[in-house]
């Protein structure tokens, strides 16, 4: 794509090749970018590059390098010696190169050129000046071996031809050739641009270039070698002979130009005539790649750094937002002189096709999980480590920085483990030894290290349980999450279970960490929460419009209650802590330190320092499993469960014997079974009679009530609620439904009774 439209896409004249000026003035502009590359920004580039540090001062010294807007830079420079702009990345890692003009002219990339190219008989060529850089440090320039030899960075595949502007028409020709496809189409153009003799430096193949092969180790002597063993390139006419892949000399990388306006934000042109849309939401997701703005499960998100939390962008917001950082524009013909750039707003139509759009998004960075602290990470090479701030690509996190955060601290396990026993010291767990703490201290981990497990990984809800109020459970809830996410936000669960499901959308779509429903009451049996438990992704409709939502669930809920029960399904996908308070009055309980927010803010980072150490003490050991093992959970069990045991507590995998009935329909379902004959080998009784006999054994008394007729509804409830014990033990005895319809019948059979023998000699027989 031509940087300047006003060229009415022709190109510029061809510049002849003349030497620049001895001392060519230096641009304002590029002299501040020199100015401001401090040693430690050298430091880094020496460093990341392996380049000596005295290649990069003299680099500096030259005015060939600079820091522009925060980023490492390069000037753009004419042949005669004038700096018009610069090209510029993030500084210290890969990304999007920019443009930004210093001048009015127009805006063509140019080949950076160091060693007076123009008067050497021998020219060593570059698709890239990071291999440029490397081969002048290896060969100690400026005084080393490469005086005789001038350097050019063509600076991008495309820009090959413009070899013909840095050197002379005879001159022989270095070509160092990356190993990508887009290097072997370099190498035709340096060859179908040159005059003279073009000798392929061949790579070797398992480096992608020169300076990859060089922060492997490559010495001068190596490198020599392979330019001493380079062979004339035979086949530059056969090779380009019917192509035309020309494209206009400021081509960069593949990438279409981007140019910025003065104060650094980047032009995009508009739909228009000639102009597709397509082609619009493709720039406008270029010049937005490095924002903070992702591609979340085919939606465009941003991140509301108030809440911490994810925010669907809408059209009418797109349209201001993306003015931070770029500015769109129309060309406006004028009769005399070149085209104006006109500055415009997209429509909302624009900008909601835009959002749409596969062009779009493609561009932007992918992302799944918010981290409001530093959390670790199991990486792909199977290190553990601490996620940095910032957007990590590998595990498309984003990380909150926390300003004044002590954290890590170096900790033996011994001292990380009294951190966190004296947090949950004073709490009144029930005698179980340890294993409710055991269970609180998991829930926290588990928070905490949600980046150990492996995508889909399956996490335990974990429910709180108290005997009375006052115990602490929600205490003990503010505990787990206050030090990870830095604040306590609860709710109570939605009335309906709508109301739920929308709850439950809202919690994935702005990427919560936790979610926390405090004070159950009485039982709790949740379609929908049961489903968001074994769902790795969570699907519903998008409240206030027909579209829908998948987003992938990366959230751990918590629940607390007094004397709750829950249904046989949250029991198995759930663990349990538990809560005894033998004083009558819970304002009679006296506690030595106040766990309220402050505090655990104040403590917070001993309390992330010792949970890192259980991770690096439990890593050292060679990370070995836990003992117990849980079906609904197996994942979490061989990381975060055996964790906890390596650390010296118990498994928190451990089966629970819950009390206040935890498990209301399997309690329910013992009350029939203890309600038969005590000698009853074998029971069959019909619905009708199933109803009255649950009645007076006390059980389903919420659903069927203590005596009377049932209407329709309630029996349909209770039939279901049987059916999911069909061939199931209960006790000792086996449930199970026979017959269709009005003969069908619900059989109690002792464990090894033997059914051969009569009905009428069996006690108990069949109703």
């Amino acid at each position: 794509m031509n940087l300047n439209p006003e060229s009415n896409g022709e190109a510029p004249a061809p510049i002849q090749p003349t030497p620049p000026t001895p001392t060519p003035p230096i641009c304002p502009v590029w002299k501040k970018c020199v100015d401001d590359l401090t040693d430690d920004h050298l430091q880094q580039v020496a460093e990341r590059r392996d380049y000596r540090p005295e290649l990069c001062q003299e680099l500096r010294k030259r005015n060939l390098i600079g820091l522009f807007q925060e980023r490492i830079a390069f000037p753009i420079i004419k042949y005669t010696g004038e700096v018009i702009g610069c090209h510029h990345r993030p500084f210290g890692k890969e990304g999007k190169w920019l443009v930004t003009a210093f001048t009015a002219e127009q805006m063509v990339m140019r080949p950076l050129l160091v060693n007076d190219p123009f008067l050497k008989p021998t020219v060593a060529a570059f698709e890239s000046q990071w291999d440029m850089f490397a081969f002048l440090d290896k060969a100690g320039w400026p005084e080393g071996e490469v005086l005789d030899i001038g350097c050019v960075a063509t600076r991008g595949a495309m820009n090959g031809k413009l070899v013909r502007h840095c050197c002379l028409s005879d001159a022989r020709i270095l070509a160092f050739t990356q190993n990508d496809p887009d290097g072997k189409k370099w190498l035709r153009r340096v060859a179908q641009a040159a005059k003279g003799e073009v000798l392929n430096v061949q790579i070797p193949t398992d480096h992608k270039d020169l300076n990859d092969w060089t922060r492997s180790g490559a010495t001068w002597p190596v490198i020599k070698a392979a330019m001493d063993a380079a062979e004339v390139w035979k086949e530059v006419q056969s090779e380009v002979d019917g192509q035309d892949d020309e494209e206009p000399e400021s081509a960069y990388e593949g990438n279409t130009r981007q140019v910025t306006t003065k104060d650094g934000r980047i032009w995009v042109r508009l739909p228009a005539e000639n102009r597709l849309m397509s082609e619009f939401a493709s720039d406008m997701g270029q010049a937005l790649a490095e924002k903070e703005i992702y591609n979340r499960s085919g939606l465009s998100f941003t991140i509301d750094h108030r809440n911490q939390t994810f925010k669907q962008m809408t059209p009418d917001s797109f349209r201001t937002w993306v003015e931070r950082y770029a500015v769109c524009f129309d060309w406006e013909k004028k009769k005399e002189g070149p085209p104006m750039r006109i500055r415009k707003s997209m429509t909302v139509t624009d900008a909601g096709t835009t959002l749409a759009s596969e062009h779009f998004l493609k561009r932007l960075r992918q992302i799944r999980k918010l981290n409001q602290v530093r959390l670790p990470v199991l990486r792909k090479s199977g290190a553990i480590e601490l996620l940095p701030t910032g957007y990590d690509a590998e595990s498309q996190t984003f990380t909150f920085e926390t300003p004044g955060l002590d954290y890590p601290k170096d900790m033996t396990l011994d001292e990380a483990k009294t951190v966190l026993d004296g947090l949950f010291s004073e709490f009144c767990f029930k005698d179980d030894g340890g294993l409710s703490k055991a269970v609180a201290l998991s829930g926290m981990l588990t928070l905490y290290a949600y980046g150990l497990l492996p995508n889909g990984a399956l996490v335990p809800c974990f429910i709180i349980l108290a005997n009375a109020e006052g115990a602490g459970k929600t205490l003990v809830v503010k505990v787990i999450v206050v030090p990870i996410l830095g604040k306590f936000e609860a709710g109570v669960k939605p009335g309906n279970e709508e109301e739920l499901r929308k709850a439950l959308l809202g919690v994935v779509m702005q990427g919560r960490n936790c979610i926390i429903l405090d004070n159950l009451k009485e039982h709790l049996d949740s379609p929908s929460l049961e489903a968001f438990l074994t769902s790795t992704n969570w699907t519903d409709r998008i409240l206030g419009s027909n579209k829908p939502f998948s987003g992938e669930k990366n959230t751990v809920v918590f629940a607390t209650g007094n004397a709750c029960t829950v249904s046989p399904d949250m029991r198995r996908r759930s663990l349990f802590v538990t809560l005894f308070m033998r004083e009558e009055r819970a304002e009679a309980r006296q506690f030595n330190c106040s766990l309220d927010v402050p505090y655990l803010l104040e403590k917070r980072g001993d309390i992330l320092s010792a949970q890192w150490t259980l991770i690096n003490a439990w890593n050292a050991a060679g990370r070995p499993p836990g003992s117990k093992t849980h079906s609904s959970f197996p994942e979490w069990t061989k990381t975060i469960a055996a964790i906890i045991e390596h650390a010296g507590y118990p498994s928190p995998a451990e089966i629970q014997s819950v009390d206040n009935s935890a498990d209301r329909d399997g309690d329910d379902m013992r009350k029939l079974v203890n309600a038969l004959a005590p000698n009853t080998l074998i029971k069959k009784i019909k619905f009708q009679d199933l109803v009255p006999f649950a009645q007076e054994a006390g059980a389903f008394d919420a659903l069927l009530g203590g005596e009377g007729e049932v209407d329709r509804k309630v029996r349909t409830i209770f039939s279901r609620i049987l059916k999911r014990y069909n061939g199931r033990y209960v006790g000792n005895f086996i449930f199970s439904i026979e017959g269709e319809g009005h003969n069908r019948m619900y059989v109690f059979k002792k464990e090894g009774a033997d059914v051969s023998v009569p009905p009428d000699l069996q006690n108990g027989g069949a109703t």
